[in-house]
C-alpha cells in the first residue's frame, strides 16, 4: 500500500509546535474568563444543576439535558469565581483544540492536521463559548470526538488486511457509540449531527458487506442503550410542553445566511469602539474569491504528492457544514432552535474545508502563505471583538447598589436574573429583594439581606426553580408584609425584564412614586443593559412578600 502524507510520523518539532498550540488555546480561553461576571443563563446554571440527577436524567428540567449540569454539580461550587465556574468549558475547548488536530491529521497528515488544531485555537466564537458556563463546548468536544471516531473507523476498515488494526477498529467504534450517545445528553440540537453520522456510517461500504456488520450492529446497540434514558426525558418533554422552552422566533433567511457565514468564515473589523459583526462582509467576500482563485491554480498547476481530501473527509467536513441548514429547516417543523451558540459545532466543517484548500495548493510556500494569511486574519478577528463577548454587567450594578442601598430600604427585581446578580455580590448589602416571578407574579424574598445567605443558590432552587416544573408540590412559603418607611428608598433593577413582571412590580407601589436613574451598565450595543431606577417613599409602603421559613422571619419586616 502506497505511503501517503497521512501515513508520516512527525518528529520532535511537530509535537512542540502542537503544544505551543495548545498552550496558546488555553491562554486565550483563560485570560479573559473572569473578566465579566456570569451572565443570565450562566447564573441559572448554578441553580439548575441542583436538580437530582436521576430527575435531571429521566424529566424536563430544562430545554438542556442532564450531562452538562452533572459535570457541573460534581466539579463546580457555587462559591467559586466566575472563571472557576468556566472551566468545565475551559477544560473541553482545549480539549477540542486536541481532538481537531486528530481529525485534522487523520483527513490530511499531521502537518495539516497541526493547521487545522491552529485555527480551531484561535477561532473566535470557539474562544467565546469556550468560555461560558452552559453545555455548548461540551457539546462541541463530543460531536468532535463523534466525528473523528467515525473518520478513524472509516481510516481502519479501509487498510489492507496485513495492516490492519481490529483493537484500533473496534476502539474507534467504540469512541463513536459512547460520545455520540452523550451528545445526545448534552444538548438536543446533536439530533441533526446524530442522524448525519448514523448515514456515513451506514452507507459506508464496510457496514453494507458482512465483515464488519456484526461490530457496526453492536456498536449501534450499546448507542441506542446509552441513549434510552435521554429518549424517556424527551418524550416526556414532548408531553408536558414548557412555554418557557419555547422562546425563540424562527430566523428569516436573510438572517441564517448571515449568522451561518459569520461563524464559519468569522472575519471581522473595529469601529467606534465597538466590535461590528456585518454578516456578509467586504472581508468574507474578499476571503472567499483569494480561496476560489488559490484553488483554480492549484488545478492549473502540476500535480505533486500532497494530500487530497478523500472521499471519507468530504462526506464529515461536509456533514458538518450541512448542520445550520439543517437546524434552520428544523425550526420551520419543531420548533425554532437556530442561533450561533446551537450551530457552533459545525465549525469543523469550516476548518477541514480550510485544510482542504491548502491540500490542494500545488507549492508548499504558497500554502504556508495561505496558512499564515487565514491564522492572522481570524487571531485579528478574535481580539477585535474581545476574547469574550460583552455580558451583563452585574458586578456593576452590585457595586452600584452597595454604594447606595441603606438599611430599610427594598431591592425590586426580575426573578431569573437573580442567579446572576448574587453570584456577583462579595459583601451583603443591608436590604432585602423582592423578586416577582412567573407565573403568578407573586413577590419572593429569598434573603433577608441581599448577599447574607451561603445557601442562596439551594433556597432559590427550591422556592423559585422546583415549583414550576409540572407534578412538583408548592414549595411552603410564609406570608408576611414587607414595609418601606416614609423617607425609606425603594430600588427597581431591570434587565431584560418581561413587562408583566415589570408592571406587576410597580403595580404594587404608589402611583405617586417619582423614579430617577440611579445606575445603568455602560453602553455597549452588544450588552443587554442593567437599569437601576430609585424612588423615595412620602408614606410607608407595605408588599405582600413569601419568604422561606429558613430564613426565621416570621413577622412584619421594617
Amino acid at each position: 500500500m502506497e505511503s501517503t502524507d497521512r501515513d508520516r510520523s512527525p518528529g520532535l518539532a511537530h509535537y512542540a509546535l502542537l503544544g505551543v498550540t495548545l498552550a496558546v488555546a488555553l491562554a486565550l480561553r483563560v485570560v479573559a474568563s473572569d473578566s465579566q461576571a456570569l451572565w443570565g443563563d450562566e447564573g441559572m446554571t448554578l441553580v439548575l444543576a441542583h436538580w437530582p440527577a436521576s430527575e435531571m436524567l429521566l424529566h424536563p428540567t430544562d430545554p438542556t439535558p442532564a450531562f452538562y449540569y452533572w459535570l457541573h454539580k460534581t466539579i463546580v461550587s457555587t462559591h467559586m469565581s466566575a472563571g472557576f465556574v468556566r472551566g468545565i468549558s475551559i477544560v473541553c475547548g482545549v480539549a477540542s483544540v486536541g481532538l481537531m488536530y486528530l481529525m485534522g491529521r487523520l483527513s490530511f497528515g499531521p502537518r495539516l492536521g497541526l493547521l487545522g488544531a491552529a485555527l480551531l485555537a484561535v477561532w473566535p466564537q470557539h474562544i467565546d463559548y469556550s468560555q461560558e458556563a452552559r453545555a455548548y463546548s461540551l457539546l462541541f468536544l463530543l460531536t468532535l470526538a463523534s466525528a473523528t471516531s467515525l473518520l478513524w473507523w472509516l481510516r481502519e476498515v479501509e487498510k489492507d488486511e496485513q495492516v490492519a488494526c481490529k483493537p484500533c477498529r473496534i476502539s474507534a467504534l467504540l469512541a463513536f457509540a459512547v460520545s455520540t450517545a452523550f451528545s445526545f445528553h448534552t444538548h438536543l440540537v446533536a439530533v441533526p449531527w446524530i442522524v448525519v453520522a448514523l448515514c456515513i456510517l451506514l452507507t459506508s461500504k464496510a457496514t453494507t458487506g458482512p465483515r464488519y456488520r456484526g461490530e457496526t450492529i453492536a456498536a449501534l446497540g450499546l448507542m441506542g442503550l446509552l441513549a434510552v434514558p435521554g429518549l424517556v426525558r424527551f418524550a416526556r418533554q414532548l408531553a408536558t410542553p414548557n412555554p418557557g422552552f419555547n422562546w425563540l422566533e424562527q430566523a428569516s433567511p436573510a438572517n441564517f445566511l448571515s449568522t451561518t457565514l459569520e461563524l464559519l468564515l468569522p472575519l471581522r473589523f473595529k469601529a467606534g469602539g465597538d466590535t461590528i459583526s456585518s454578516g456578509v462582509s467586504t472581508y468574507q467576500i474578499g476571503f472567499l474569491i483569494l480561496a476560489l482563485l488559490l484553488v483554480r491554480f492549484a488545478r492549473s498547476g502540476e500535480a505533486q504528492d500532497l494530500p487530497k481530501p478523500d472521499r471519507s473527509t468530504r462526506r464529515v467536513m461536509l456533514a458538518f457544514l450541512s448542520l445550520p441548514l439543517l437546524i434552520w429547516l428544523l425550526g420551520f417543523v419543531v420548533s425554532p432552535i437556530f442561533m450561533e451558540r446551537t450551530i457552533l459545532f459545525a465549525i469543523p466543517g469550516a476548518v477541514l474545508a480550510l485544510i482542504a484548500i491548502a491540500s490542494l495548493l500545488p507549492d508548499r510556500r504558497v500554502q504556508t502563505g495561505f496558512a499564515a494569511l487565514t491564522l492572522a486574519a481570524f487571531t485579528g478577528s478574535a481580539f477585535a471583538g474581545g476574547l469574550m463577548r460583552p455580558k451583563e454587567d452585574w458586578r456593576g450594578a452590585y457595586r452600584a447598589l452597595a454604594g447606595q442601598v441603606a438599611a430599610g430600604d427594598l431591592i425590586l427585581f426580575c426573578s431569573w436574573k437573580y442567579p446572576a446578580m448574587r453570584h456577583a455580590v462579595s459583601a451583603p448589602v443591608p436590604a432585602p429583594v423582592l423578586m416577582f416571578h412567573l407565573p403568578g407574579e407573586v413577590a419572593i424574598a429569598p434573603e433577608a439581606k441581599l448577599g447574607s445567605r451561603p445557601d442562596w443558590d439551594r433556597l432559590y432552587f427550591r422556592y423559585v426553580v422546583e415549583p414550576d416544573m409540572p407534578g412538583k408540590p408548592a414549595a411552603s412559603l410564609e406570608a408576611i408584609q414587607m414595609v418601606a418607611q416614609a423617607g425609606r428608598a425603594i430600588w427597581l433593577v431591570d434587565s431584560w425584564c418581561p413587562e408583566r413582571s415589570r408592571s406587576e412590580m410597580l403595580s404594587k407601589l404608589p402611583n405617586n412614586l417619582r423614579w430617577r436613574r440611579a445606575w445603568d451598565s455602560p453602553p455597549n450595543f452588544a450588552r443587554p443593559v442593567i437599569a437601576i431606577d430609585r424612588a423615595v417613599t412620602v408614606i410607608p409602603v407595605g408588599i405582600p412578600v413569601l419568604v422561606p421559613p429558613e430564613l426565621g422571619m416570621g413577622g412584619p419586616v421594617q
